[in-house]
């Protein structure tokens, strides 16, 4: 382009400017630092954070509904210092991750709070630090427990397909965890069409692609013949048996 150019250019700018000018600068008022740290707090998702205040949540709304559900069990000793341990990070919360912890307890929001840890940890990296602050023995273990709404338990078992799928190192951490024979367990123990069929597609997207799972998965259907003994005694709906065909693509 020759100076010509430029000059016409820089003519024309000049001549429809926006505008603007340059001011003084001056204190923020009361009203615009109140304005912005509200944006800051409350418009601004920092979603490593955001994973661990659902966790917390979970944990307390859960240990609630299976205080509820059965209200003689005797305590236990490491749920007691874990809610403590909750008690304390609640108390350094901002508001709006409190109202969380606060809500009372039900199965809608608690579904409500892993759908939203599913939309996080789609992402590969977030799957990988949901796992790696002990997750992954939460979501197994309120799968397993029969105390905890049947909906709730099929959505800690999708959300455990969600972290491995295509993640080697969340596979990894989930053989570690031993989640290949604790699904395996669920799928024989579980007698509700929807979780069985969940727990299948969990199973195939913790083990498929990672040959050190591959193996273990192997060798628990050799011993037990987990899929080929559900085949053989299917007393299930057809949403199981489509389950088990995409396990085993």
């Amino acid at each position: 382009m020759s100076q010509f150019a430029w000059l016409g250019l820089l003519k024309w700018s000049l001549a429809y400017q926006d505008g603007t000018e340059n001011v003084q600068a001056k204190e923020m008022s009361e009203s615009d630092k109140s304005f912005l740290k509200s944006v800051m707090e409350d418009g601004i998702i920092d979603e490593g954070v955001r994973m661990r205040v659902i966790l917390l949540a979970l944990i307390k709304h859960l240990h609630s509904t299976l205080i509820l559900n059965n209200p003689a069990a005797a305590p236990d000793p490491r749920v007691d210092m874990m809610l403590v341990q909750v008690s304390k990070l609640e108390s350094e919360m901002r508001p709006k991750d409190k109202a969380d912890l606060e809500t009372a307890p039900s199965t809608a929001h608690l579904l409500t709070l892993l759908e939203e840890l599913r939309d996080i940890v789609e992402q590969i990296d977030f799957a990988h630090s949901f796992v790696t602050m002990n997750g992954l023995p939460f979501l197994l273990g309120a799968s397993a427990e029969p105390l905890v709404p049947l909906p709730v338990r099929i959505q800690c078992v999708k959300l455990i397909a969600t972290l491995a799928q295509n993640n080697p190192n969340v596979q990894k951490i989930s053989l570690e965890n031993d989640t290949p024979r604790i699904l395996a367990d669920l799928f024989q123990t579980a007698t509700d069409p929807a979780l069985k069929c969940a727990v299948l597609q969990a199973l195939s997207a913790t083990v498929r692609g990672h040959a050190a799972s591959e193996a273990t998965y192997l060798l628990i259907e050799e011993k037990e013949g987990l899929i080929s003994n559900a085949i053989v005694n299917d007393d299930t709906d057809d949403k199981v048996s489509g389950a088990r065909t995409n396990a085993a693509l």
